[in-house]
């Protein structure tokens, strides 16, 4: 990777006044305007160099561009990665000063993580190389040594570096949402020694976020926001790294980016030409209007062009016989007639429903049978009739072309077997002789066929379908022959099969197998029938000194019966001592052998109230901010009343108190102590977490069978929504064509595969197509144990997810894959609640890198450290 001078050209070269954030004068929450001191102004007012020189390897905005005071803003505070003409997202960061007494680190990461939690942290700058801190103009840059390349850094100096944010999304760095920016600071987060610099991992430190929100020492601001008048897409953050304030001079840490964009925040969609919802299309879903009836009615869309539409009706006409509303008063073809000829002289047509109506005469006469339309309603001969008899009974007569036709009542026949009283005697089918049966119908004895309901019917006797009584119904021979089963009977539970009732000796008998029933065991199944199973935890319930790894307990647990399984859960595993006020070893002692015990404090520090104290250094602070030195000779915080507080402990009117006993938490919400420091986080497993190797499913911890479980080749465990561990095939091995992609080991089609979406929208199926829309999830991202989807959090389908197969193999979106060699089902909703990338599979690593970007590095209190005078006094 090479640094291209043209490229630097090119994008120095924009010098036009971009969207900036809001600017106003900033105070702290105490009423101090920031900046104080000038040192920020200096650092902003360094040569603007097109290309970085020997002489100024860390350019600024140049003499008077920025007022380090009238610029200053705190919004935007979180961003996403710009798209360059070449389609990529690289940005690049330049450190312009370093003027605290600290040695800082800064970085990024996705929001939605937490930046106090170390994994989700992405250094960006680590500590400087020098002691010294370097105040602004800082003409030699504030580092000197050039760390190496990464898969996705690049170094262009010791002060300037491109990310790459296309391979850090490919690696599952970046989730394609919203980032944010911190610093961390040596400054410990209780009481302490600091150090020059924290280690990366630490978690007990200062952490500060350009995320505003987050930060945790009463709304005191730690970053000042410049948007770039030069470089288009830029910003510079100014960060003070004291707590609550400190000196507020916000140059501790001056960083530059070029090539970051503030994230969109969504309101509801106004008509205004702008996209206010955040979906990428513009006055979207503001529906139409509809004015006037029939042939005026006009529809409209309401927003056209960012103005309001107003709705005008069409214009009206004479109404015609058509069906419609020609003169638009709400009524169809109403008046409409012409005139006519008919058989009985001059008449009138009507419209109705866009037809004419018959000629209407005004002369008409009854209708009689002379082949003539008497009553001139266009028939002829229409609707006469009259009665007529016979023997047989009454008809009618009906006239047809001016002459009356036959007597429709009938007259006297032979007597036939045809249910009818043909001869007119008053009976019906009296006197009809019987005839032989035909040969079929004699199969189970003699007869003759005789006439009953106007059909023959043989009176011999006639097989009837064979019935389970022990007799030949159907006359073949065969007594109860091809009867079928009468359904099924028994249980069919657990070990327990059903059967079926056949027929044996005249009668129906179950032939089920209820063998196997038995009392319930832990073993995975339903022993005893009754649909359940290992109920009641069958063999559990005793005590055990066991874990679940073969480790002995020093405090016992109870037998339980899981997955088929005797497993002893609740007991305590015994670790070595430490200073902590807890029997950590389980023999009845607390910090045992405390003083002077090498073990639980080395280096010659003692165990004081819960935590390792140092000895007190000579001079004029032999202790850092919050402890003073005890006689004997030890760093401790000072009494609280005639006492120590121990680390989850406060001082409340001279006496301690827990941390959580003064604070008062949201509905929903209860107090935890993690890592020295008091939360308000949701009552349940996902703030809480859970033990061991349990799992948080739906806001309840649970067994986590896959690990105890071990798959096949080829398979891995997933647990299901319950905890139960299941072997699916694995898609880590499985070769897709293009087009396709991997689920539990088989492709399956995927139009999303090689559609490529800006940030902010995701690939969705649509008719069979992939298409992208605005992603749900953009501005929500991910909690500990759920995930996005649809905008809502789920729990994480990789959550207890055991992959194995070799180092590449990792979880996405609960399938096991190797990430460089096996495509996906894109997920279609997730966006920056990570998981889906909707770009064109990579065919090489990412090449080439772009220009200067945006820096912010987050701050914490800074304590006075005893340094040389050279070095000391750092942030101002």
């Amino acid at each position: 990777m090479r640094f291209r001078t043209s490229f630097f050209v090119a994008l120095f070269g924009v010098f036009a006044l971009f969207g900036a954030p809001a600017q106003a004068i900033i105070n702290q929450v105490d009423g101090v305007i920031v900046p104080q001191d000038t040192a920020l102004q200096t650092c902003l007012d360094k040569r603007a160099d097109l290309i970085p020189t020997a002489s100024n390897p860390a350019p600024g905005e140049g003499p008077g561009v920025l007022n380090a005071v009238a610029n200053a803003a705190i919004t935007p505070q979180t961003f996403v990665p710009s798209v360059r003409s070449d389609g990529r997202r690289i940005a690049q960061f330049t450190m312009v000063g370093e003027g605290a007494g600290y040695q800082n680190r800064f970085g990024w990461y996705n929001v939605g993580d937490s930046p106090f939690v170390a994994a989700s942290r992405r250094q960006i700058f680590a500590c400087r190389d020098v002691v010294a801190a370097c105040d602004c103009p800082c003409n030699n840059g504030p580092r000197a040594i050039i760390p190496p390349d990464g898969t996705c850094t690049h170094w262009v100096n010791p002060n300037i570096v491109e990310l790459d944010y296309d391979c850090f999304r490919t690696r599952g760095a970046w989730r394609g949402g919203p980032i944010a920016f911190y610093i961390m600071t040596p400054e410990a987060l209780t009481t302490g020694s600091d150090s020059n610099c924290p280690a990366e991992s630490a978690t007990d430190r200062r952490v500060y976020s350009t995320d505003n929100s987050i930060n945790d020492d009463g709304d005191y601001v730690h970053f000042l926001i410049y948007s770039s008048r030069t470089f288009r897409d830029g910003y510079y953050f100014g960060w003070e790294d004291l707590f609550r304030g400190g000196d507020n001079d916000f140059e501790d840490v001056l960083v530059r980016t070029i090539g970051m964009v503030p994230a969109c925040n969504p309101v509801p969609e106004t008509c205004d030409g702008r996209d206010n919802n955040c979906n990428g299309m513009i006055d979207d879903g503001l529906g139409t209007t509809t004015c006037g009836v029939g042939a005026c009615l006009r529809t409209v869309n309401t927003c056209q062009g960012g103005m309001t539409v107003t709705c005008t009706p069409g214009p009206a006409t004479s109404e015609v016989c058509d069906n419609i509303d020609n003169n638009c008063n709400g009524t169809i073809d109403e008046g409409v007639s012409r005139a006519c000829n008919g058989d009985c002289g001059p008449g009138t047509q009507y419209c109705s429903a866009g037809a004419w109506g018959g000629c209407v005469s005004t002369a008409p006469l009854p209708e009689v049978c002379d082949n003539r339309d008497n009553d001139c309603n266009g028939r002829i001969d229409d609707g006469l009739s009259r009665p007529c008899a016979t023997s047989c009974g009454s008809g009618r007569e009906v006239c047809a072309a001016g002459a009356w036709g036959s007597c429709s009542a009938p007259s006297p026949a032979t007597e036939v077997c045809d249910g009818v009283d043909n001869d007119c005697d008053g009976m019906v089918d009296e006197g009809v002789p019987a005839r032989p049966c035909a040969a079929g119908e004699l199969r189970c004895g003699p007869g003759m066929a005789v006439c009953v309901g106007g059909r023959f019917v043989c009176n011999a006797p006639q097989p009837r379908p064979e019935v389970c009584d022990g007799v030949d119904n159907d006359c073949d021979g065969t007594v109860d022959n091809g009867i079928p089963s009468a359904g099924t009977c028994g249980l069919a539970l657990g070990v327990c099969r059903a059967g079926t009732f056949e027929c044996r000796g005249g009668r129906f008998v179950c032939n089920a197998d209820e063998s196997m029933r038995r009392d319930e065991t832990c073993d995975g199944l339903d022993n005893n029938c009754n649909g359940l199973i290992d109920e009641g935890n069958p063999g559990g319930g005793a005590a055990c000194m066991t874990g679940a790894d073969g480790a002995p307990l020093c405090r016992a647990g109870t037998l339980r019966c899981r997955a088929g399984r005797l497993a002893c859960e609740g007991g305590v595993l015994g670790t070595p001592e430490r200073c902590n006020c807890m029997d950590d070893d389980c023999d009845g002692m607390i910090d045992e052998d405390a003083p002077g015990a090498g073990g639980l404090c080395p280096g010659g520090g003692r165990c004081v109230a819960c935590q390792c104290r140092t000895p007190c250094l000579p001079g004029e602070f032999p202790c850092s901010i919050g402890l003073v030195c005890n006689s004997e000779n030890f760093c401790v915080p000072p009494l609280c009343g005639a006492e120590i507080c121990s680390p989850t402990q406060i001082c409340q009117n001279d006496r301690c108190v827990d941390q959580c006993a003064a604070m008062m938490c949201p509905t929903g919400q209860v107090c935890n102590v993690r890592d020295g420091r008091a939360r308000c986080v949701e009552n349940t497993c996902y703030g809480l977490g859970c033990t061991g190797s349990q799992l948080c499913r739906a806001g309840t911890c649970v067994n986590n069978g896959c690990a105890v479980r071990t798959c096949p080749a080829n398979q891995f465990c997933r647990p299901t929504a319950t905890g139960e561990a299941q072997c699916v095939p694995t898609c880590a091995t499985t070769r897709c064509p293009t087009t396709q992609s991997c689920v539990d080991g088989a492709c399956v089609a995927d139009p999303c595969q090689g559609v490529r979406c800006e940030v902010g929208s995701i690939c969705v199926v649509q008719s069979g197509r992939g298409v992208c829309q605005a992603d749900p999830c953009q501005n929500i991202g991910t909690q500990p144990g759920r995930v996005c989807r649809n905008g809502v959090l789920v729990d994480d389908p990789c959550a207890g997810v055991v992959c194995g197969g070799g180092n590449n193999v990792v979880c996405r979106n609960g399938q096991c894959v190797d990430p460089t060699l096996t495509p996906l089902v894109r997920d279609r909703v997730i966006g920056s609640g990570g998981g889906c990338s909707v770009t064109a599979r990579p065919t090489s690593a990412p090449s080439g890198w772009w220009a200067l970007a945006l820096g912010a590095a987050l701050g914490g209190l800074r304590r006075r450290r005893r340094q040389p005078p050279s070095v000391a006094g750092g942030a101002r």
